[in-house]
């Protein structure tokens, strides 16, 4: 019962504390920007996602 209480919160978090837009690569928007790189990074943090 404990863990299906505890698998019920973890399911239910995103939806309380909304998502994130995280970019761990960067924005690669379709081959435009090597992943990893200064270019994709800036380009995701300017639309706003998590670097």
């Amino acid at each position: 019962m404990k863990l299906k209480k505890l698998l019920l919160l973890f399911i239910a978090l995103p939806f309380l504390y909304g998502f994130s837009n995280i970019a761990h690569r960067g924005d690669n928007e379709l081959g435009k920007y090597a992943e990893h790189s200064f270019l994709a990074y800036d380009h995701a943090a300017t639309q706003g996602a998590w670097c």
